[in-house]
C-alpha cells in the first residue's frame, strides 16, 4: 500500500495540505491512532500517524508543534494525517514545522471517521498481501473454543499471541483503558500493529494490539482480530442485565417525585446498596444520526475504571444517566480529558454533552441530583464550561442560571428587553450597549463608567436616562437592573 491510496480514495475526502516531491509513492506499512503529545514509542518507520491533536491547544507557542514534528521525523513515518474535527483546519504552525522538515501532511475531514481510515488501511494492506498465511484451522478452532466456553478476555488473548507467536498482545480503548496478556517486550514495541474491533459506537472500537520480534501475516492478524470481535460481542451481551437495571433506575429518577423503596431497589439491582456518596452524571450527543446509545457508550468509556462497570442507563427524554458512587471532585476534569478526545472520534457526526451533578447522601435526594446534573447538561450544550462538560457546583449567581436556559429562550429575552437599545445603536452608531454593560459592571457608579468609557459623568447620566426611556426600566429599582443584567448575560 502507498500514500496515493489514502489521497485518491474519494469517500474519505483525505487533502494534501503540504508534502515533499513523489510522496505519494511512499509505502504505508500500518496505521496507528494517538492523540499523546508523544507518539514515538508507538511509531514504526513507514507507518501513518492518524490523530485530532487533542493535546495542542490555540495559543501553545510554535514550538510545540515544532518539538511534536520532529518527533515524528525521527520515528520515520510515510505521513501525518491530522483530523479537523477537534479544531478546524489544520494548524498553520503545523503545516510549517512539517515543510520545514519535509514530513508529508494530510488533512482528514471531520465527516470521515478515524476508525474508517484505520480500517481501510488495514483492509487495503490485507488485500495488498493476497498469499499472506492465514490462522491455521486447529488455530482457528482453540480461538473460537475460547470464546464459547466463556474463558475470558485474557485468555483468547494468551491464545492469539500463542496462534501469531507473538511476544504480547492487548486490547486498548481509544480512551487509553487497556487489558493486557503477556510481558511486552521493550526491544520489540516498535512492532505493534493495532487493529481496529468497532463497537456499537465510534467512541468504544477496541484495538488489538500484537507486538512480535517478526513480521506478523496481516491475514492471519485480521482473523484473530474477527475473532477478537466474537468475545466482544460476548461481552456485550454479558451487560445487557446490568444495562436493563441501569435504565430502570434511571427512569426512577426521571420522575419529578421517586418513590423512595423503589429508587433503593433499583440501586441494589445495580450493585450500589449502602453505597454514599452517589453523584449523576447526565450526557446527550447531539447529532442528526446518533441516539442515546453513543451517549451511553461515551460515559460508560469514560467512567469505567479498572473492573468496575459504571451504572448507565437511558431516560425517556435521551438522555444517558450515570449513577457514580464516592466522592465526584475531580470527575468533571477527567470527563472533559475523555469529552475532547470523543469530539474527534465522533468526526463531525455528533457533539458530546455532559452535566455533572453534586454528591447527595440520601438516594431520595438522586432526582434532584438529576435535575442538576440536566441543568448543567443545558449550559454546557449552550457554551458554558469547557470542553461540553459543565458541573452543577460551577452554575453560581445569575449567569450561571442564565446558561442553562434554551438558548432560543436565551435570544428572545435579549430581544424583548434590549431591542430598542439594539436598534437605537444600529440607526445612530450609538454606543448606549456598551454604556450600560460597564454600569452594571461597575455596580452603577457614575464615575468609574464615565473613567472607563473616557467620557464627562454628564455624558453617562444622559446615556442612562435614554437607555431607561427606551427600555421602559429604572435602572434605581433592583427588579429592573437584575432584568437588564440578565438580558446582557442572554447574548
Amino acid at each position: 500500500m502507498i500514500v496515493r491510496d489514502l489521497v485518491e480514495d474519494r469517500e474519505l475526502g483525505i487533502a494534501v495540505k503540504w508534502a515533499p516531491d513523489s510522496f505519494l509513492d511512499n509505502e504505508i506499512t500500518g496505521v496507528v491512532t494517538t492523540d499523546l503529545a508523544d507518539p514515538s514509542p508507538y511509531l514504526e518507520p513507514g507507518g501513518v500517524l492518524l490523530t485530532g491533536l487533542v493535546w495542542w491547544r490555540r495559543g501553545d507557542p510554535d514550538t510545540a508543534m515544532a518539538d511534536y514534528a520532529d518527533r515524528l521525523v525521527r520515528s520515520g513515518i510515510s505521513a501525518l494525517l491530522a483530523g479537523e474535527a477537534a479544531h478546524g483546519p489544520t494548524p498553520e504552525a503545523l503545516v510549517a514545522a512539517c515543510r520545514d522538515r519535509g514530513l508529508a501532511l494530510l488533512a482528514v475531514p471531520r465527516s470521515t471517521g478515524f476508525h474508517t481510515v484505520s480500517a481501510f488501511v488495514h483492509r487495503t494492506l490485507a488485500e495488498s498481501e493476497p498469499g499472506a498465511r492465514p490462522l491455521g484451522a486447529r488455530e482457528r478452532r482453540t480461538l473460537t473454543a475460547l470464546v464459547s466456553e466463556g474463558a475470558g478476555t485474557a485468555a483468547l488473548l494468551d491464545g492469539v499471541r500463542t496462534a501469531l507467536a507473538a511476544s504480547y498482545c492487548e486490547i486498548a480503548t481509544d480512551a487509553g483503558r487497556t487489558t493486557a496478556s503477556g510481558v511486552p517486550d521493550p526491544g520489540a514495541l516498535r512492532a505493534v500493529r493495532p487493529v481496529p474491533v468497532p463497537g456499537s459506537s465510534p467512541v468504544d472500537t477496541w484495538w488489538l494490539r500484537v507486538v512480535s520480534d517478526r513480521p506478523v501475516p496481516p491475514r492471519a492478524l485480521a482473523e484473530a482480530a474477527g475473532i477478537v470481535s466474537l468475545e466482544r460481542a460476548r461481552v456485550e451481551a454479558g451487560r445487557e442485565g446490568a444495562r436493563r437495571a441501569a435504565d430502570r433506575l434511571a427512569e426512577l429518577l426521571h420522575r419529578p417525585w421517586a418513590d423512595r423503596a423503589a429508587v433503593e431497589s433499583a440501586l441494589a439491582a445495580c450493585g450500589l446498596a449502602g453505597a454514599r456518596p452517589l453523584t449523576v452524571v447526565a450526557a446527550r450527543i447531539r447529532g442528526d444520526r446518533t441516539g442515546v446509545e453513543w451517549a451511553r457508550s461515551a460515559l460508560e468509556e469514560a467512567l469505567r475504571a479498572d473492573d468496575r462497570e459504571p451504572v448507565v442507563g437511558r431516560t425517556p427524554d435521551g438522555r444517558a444517566v450515570a449513577v457514580v458512587p464516592g466522592e465526584a471532585a475531580e470527575l468533571p476534569e477527567a470527563l472533559r480529558r475523555t469529552w475532547a478526545l470523543f469530539v474527534t472520534l465522533l468526526s463531525g457526526r455528533g457533539t458530546p454533552y455532559a452535566g455533572v451533578g453534586e454528591p447527595v447522601a440520601d438516594p431520595e435526594e438522586l432526582a434532584s441530583c438529576l435535575v442538576r446534573a440536566g441543568y448543567a447538561l443545558d449550559a454546557a450544550e449552550a457554551g458554558a464550561g469547557r470542553d461540553g462538560v459543565l458541573a452543577a457546583a460551577e452554575l453560581r449567581g445569575l449567569a450561571g442560571l442564565v446558561a442553562g436556559v434554551a438558548p432560543a429562550v436565551r435570544r428572545d429575552y435579549h430581544r424583548r428587553v434590549l431591542g430598542p437599545v439594539l436598534d437605537h445603536d444600529g440607526r445612530t452608531g450609538g454606543d448606549l450597549l456598551h454604556t450600560l454593560r460597564v454600569f452594571l459592571d461597575e455596580n452603577g457608579s457614575w464615575v468609574r463608567t464615565a473613567r472607563l468609557l473616557h467620557v464627562h459623568v454628564n455624558t453617562v447620566h444622559y446615556r442612562i436616562r435614554r437607555i431607561e426611556t427606551l427600555t421602559g426600566r429604572d435602572l434605581s429599582d433592583l427588579d429592573h437592573r437584575l432584568d437588564l443584567r440578565a438580558a446582557l448575560l442572554c447574548s
